[in-house]
């Protein structure tokens, strides 16, 4: 099946006279790929990310194409550099993965490198109809390909997460092969449109959708074979929440294919693919044994379970737990009555007959309830609680939050790069919302073991008070992949602790910079990153701490970083740290001490060497030897002091002193001398 590329001359050849690259604009991508800001490819733009011309002198004639992230969304970085080593059978070929330097930006973002296919995207969008595909095509074309790729994709424990037409390219213009387009350059199902993910992950948000699996892809891959053996949306009546609605009283497989026409073939393996239940989708083994010999198992998709008696909410009636759940999530300042009085429990139990879910709906608001059935618990954590009982398999819903656990990271990513800020989520945790969430699942799930624990841990951090924990710390722990977010960066792209001071370096030598290159990302940034660091140089950031305790911890907390991961040499950072250093000069009485350590550490900054600057100026030894001699000249100074009363109160009688010995006299004289030269001595200490 011939087609036609959706790629105009200018894209084809870079934009530029010829087709050539202008090096003067060239973008390096480390030493493999050079692309060029100035030569966009719109044709292959991404959920995320614009496409740019991108060359590879060394692999020529290959073809490229670069997609530059938006700073705004998560991306994938850890999935990226997974799939430069992966085979990419199945895939659009992802060769190289990294930050650079983008002007148009005016600081650093991530980029991917593809491989260009040879032909055009399947669909340019999915609002207009195509010519439908014929089984034997679609088999041959999509599902082969497809699922080796998402097979290889799960051993590697990654979900595609954009599974849909118009993410999709011919791999030939022949049209021989598909190839799965992008799913690195922001987070997983972020721009995927409801009706290609599952239920529960269509109820969450955008961005907390969490990483995928290879159930929900599949899910994903039967909704696009409906699609393109239909040739357009097979379902144009519903709009996005209309759709929703139907699939959670329907279920999604006959909300689907109710009235779609389909050869026969089609029929068995979309009614397996689109199985609400993950655990009935098909195994990688069975797709593999449909694909050679189109059978597989017979599944009897049961329809969503319904209540004999509906149950009126808002103003509407519902059957389906599932789809009432749905409909509270959308009011829940209307349920916290209804769930207190214990009438969705006893409607549980004696009109939908599930006595399991009945009792989780029981221990949402039982074990928590005081007087009046509201008076521990909060009205948000009860819903959140009970939602959970209710729909096990959908997300977390809690104050506007809508997120599976295993996307709550990604979601306080989102929120703290948009600049919101994250204490929904960290109330979420510390009301323990996921673990409640997770006892609340049907049946055993030991792939949630690892979760609880993650998560629980990440609760602990949450409400420690210190610097270096908090929300920040929470987000960086479960997005390993995340940079860092800090104001301080300007909104530069940095992963590791290297990069990190590699950056703050640039800004230490700018005009109008922060008075600290230091935190509460900073912080948690290198908490996350940095597991060697001593977390106790974190107590002195708190707002107990003085100035000079403050200033020392951010050097020392940078000292230990620049040893562990460098540069050799920050010139810039130690400048910038200059100014700071100036309350722990004053710790020293030595008025000499003192100037001798403002040029120390002025020498020192010069060598980039933030442990030469800590060691100069928080010398323990030199401290305890200041002290004793201060010490030593004061006790000096009050012996003087009470010396020079007597004598004046001596003074004050002449006819006393008259009568006084000479020698007495004499002492008295030759004391007051002592004690004009020890305050001269003390006041020369001190300094001014």
């Amino acid at each position: 099946m011939a087609i036609e590329a959706d790629v105009t001359a200018a894209e084809t050849n870079g934009g530029g006279p010829g087709g050539r690259a202008s090096a003067a604009t060239a973008v390096p991508l480390g030493t493999r790929h050079q692309l060029f800001p100035d030569q966009p490819l719109p044709a292959f733009n991404a959920d995320g990310a614009l496409a740019y011309r991108a060359v590879s002198p060394r692999d020529a004639p290959t073809e490229f194409f670069a997609l530059v992230c938006d700073s705004g969304l998560p991306a994938r970085f850890d999935v990226a550099l997974q799939l430069v080593e992966t085979d990419p059978t199945g895939l659009v070929e992802l060769v190289n993965a990294g930050p650079v330097d983008w002007p148009p930006a005016r600081g650093r973002r991530l980029a991917v490198v593809y491989a260009r296919p040879a032909g055009a995207r399947v669909v340019k969008n999915l609002v207009t109809p195509r010519e439908p595909m014929p089984e034997d095509v679609l088999v041959a074309t999509l599902l082969r390909p497809a699922v080796s790729a998402l097979r290889n994709l799960a051993t590697r424990g990654i979900g595609h997460g954009s599974v849909r037409p118009d993410n999709m390219f011919f791999a030939d213009l022949a049209g021989a092969q598909i190839r799965l387009g992008d799913c690195v350059t922001a987070p997983s199902g972020y721009g995927q449109p409801a009706m290609f993910e599952t239920i529960e992950r269509a109820q969450a948000a955008p961005t907390a959708r969490g990483g995928g699996a290879w159930s929900d892809d599949l899910f994903a891959l039967g909704v696009s074979t409906l699609w393109l053996a239909l040739g357009q949306n097979p379902v144009p009546e519903f709009d996005e929440a209309t759709l929703l609605a139907q699939r959670l009283d329907r279920g999604s497989y006959a909300t689907y294919v109710a009235n779609a026409r389909l050869q026969t073939g089609l029929h068995e393996i979309l009614r397996a693919l689109l199985a609400d239940d993950p655990r009935q989708r098909p195994s990688p083994k069975e797709m593999e044994l449909w694909l050679t010999s189109r059978r597989i198992a017979v599944r009897q998709i049961p329809t969503p379970k319904r209540a004999a008696r509906p149950l009126e909410f808002d103003g509407d009636a519902y059957a389906v737990p599932r789809h009432l759940a749905h409909a509270i999530a959308a009011s829940p300042g209307l349920a916290a009555p209804l769930i207190a009085s214990g009438d969705l429990e006893r409607w549980m139990r004696r009109s939908v007959m599930d006595d399991e879910r009945a009792d989780v709906v029981h221990a949402a608001y039982g074990s928590n309830a005081g007087p009046g059935g509201l008076a521990v618990t909060s009205p948000d954590r009860l819903v959140a609680r009970t939602l959970a009982a209710i729909d096990p398999a959908g997300p977390i819903r809690f104050k506007g939050l809508a997120f599976l656990p295993s996307g709550l990271g990604m979601d306080m990513q989102a929120a703290m790069a948009a600049g919101r800020d994250a204490r929904a989520h960290v109330e979420a945790l510390s009301g323990g919302l996921p673990s409640f969430w997770v006892g609340a699942q049907p049946g055993p799930r030991p792939e949630l073991k690892g979760l609880v624990q993650i998560l629980d841990q990440m609760r602990l951090i949450a409400e420690r008070g210190v610097a270096g924990y908090g929300a920040e710390r929470v987000m960086y722990e479960l997005c390993p992949q995340a940079p860092c977010l800090s104001p301080i960066l300007g909104g530069g792209f940095v992963a590791t602790p290297q990069e990190l001071l590699v950056l703050l370096d640039e800004i230490g030598q700018r005009a109008g910079r922060p008075n600290e290159p230091m935190d509460s990302h900073v912080a948690g940034f290198l908490m996350a990153r940095h597991k060697k660091i001593d977390d106790r140089y974190f107590l002195a950031l708190g707002p107990g701490g003085t100035p000079a305790k403050r200033a020392l911890a951010i050097l020392a907390v940078l000292a230990d970083t620049q040893r562990q991961f460098g540069p050799e040499a920050l010139r810039g950072l130690c400048r910038w740290m200059m100014p700071a250093m100036r309350p722990a000069v004053e710790r020293y009485r030595s008025a000499d001490i003192r100037r001798r350590l403002s040029e120390e550490l002025t020498r020192v900054a010069e060598t980039g060497d933030l442990t030469k600057m800590l060691t100069a100026v928080d010398d323990p030894k030199s401290l305890r030897d200041d002290g004793k001699a201060f010490d030593g000249a004061r006790a000096r100074y009050v012996q003087a002091a009470e010396e020079i009363e007597t004598l004046q109160r001596s003074v004050a009688n002449p006819l006393a002193v008259a009568r006084t010995d000479g020698r007495q006299v004499t002492a008295v004289i030759s004391s007051v001398v002592a004690a004009m030269v020890v305050f001269a001595i003390v006041a020369r200490a001190v300094g001014p």
